[in-house]
């Protein structure tokens, strides 16, 4: 009885409509953890930016000695388009395809284009988080943590935005996003870091984990996931639960620590008055 009923209790506190109040103290809230977030991105840009080895060479083992699906598929696709490349109408006497100034000329091109297209949904999805880094710098205080609220509604959507661009555009996809879509970095940053520090409204973070639903299926199993669409679609329920579940625990807490701020500040007011 007592379980049930703090379990409603909790369930109604986390569908409560956020009052203005509980929405200015979840914006100071969100401001904080702005700068654990911006930390993490960069950290994890530089990561994989400075891993060009990884592309090219890196490939990643299962238990049972097979290459993963996806890494091989783009580093054939890579080669393919190389040895397409490195095919010149005239070349002088003595020099290989691949020796040729134009050869050279058009892999390095090919080879930049496809890097500024693969980086396109990184950027993308690191958008949000460059507008409040540089509103840190520029805005008062209290403009920057209205920014942060407002900009946190779109850090999932610009992630969605992402995700949809290596949907559709197969060139934009690379191994380091396989890697993390497929591995166990998609659960640590969609369902647990994005969540625990854009606090969206509970009907948002449903609305989004709904959305994202879908395009995770679709792109994991075009990214050539190791299994098929019934494990692919269990496994983007599991982490759409996951976001909502992070964002209603953050809520709860937040709304207790809300509350026992309000009671001190009332019983400040009460001791006042005595005074």
């Amino acid at each position: 009885g007592d379980a049930r009923a703090a379990l409603a209790r909790a369930m109604s506190q986390w569908a409560a409509p956020l009052d203005a109040d509980y929405e200015a103290f979840v914006a100071e809230f969100s401001a904080g953890a702005a700068h654990l977030s911006h930390l993490l991105v960069f950290l994890c840009v530089m990561f994989a930016c400075t891993r060009p080895g990884f592309r090219k060479h890196h490939h990643h083992h299962y238990s049972n000695g097979s290459h993963h699906p996806m890494l091989g598929q783009l580093l054939q696709q890579q080669q393919q388009q190389q040895q397409q490349q490195q095919q010149p109408l005239l070349q002088p006497l003595g020099w290989t395809s691949s020796d040729s100034p134009s050869a050279m000329t058009s892999l390095h091109d090919s080879n930049l284009q496809a890097g500024l297209l693969q980086a396109v949904p990184v950027i993308l999805a690191c958008m949000p988080y460059t507008v409040t880094a540089v509103c840190w710098v520029l805005l008062p205080h209290r403009r920057w943590v209205n920014c942060v609220q407002a900009v946190a509604v779109f850090r999932p959507l610009t992630e969605v935005a992402a995700e949809v661009m290596l949907l559709l555009v197969a060139a934009a996809r690379s191994p380091p996003h396989a890697a993390y879509h497929l591995g166990g970095g998609v659960w640590l940053g969609k369902g647990l870091v994005c969540p625990a520090t854009a606090i969206v409204s509970p009907r948002m973070a449903i609305l989004i984990a709904v959305l994202r639903l879908p395009v995770n299926v679709s792109l994991w199993l075009a990214l050539g996931a190791p299994y098929g669409a019934t494990r692919a679609f269990v496994r983007a329920t599991a982490l759409a639960c996951m976001y909502v579940i992070v964002n209603g625990i953050s809520h709860l807490l937040l709304r207790t620590w809300h509350q026992r701020r309000l009671r001190k500040v009332h019983l400040l007011a009460l001791d006042g008055m005595k005074s």
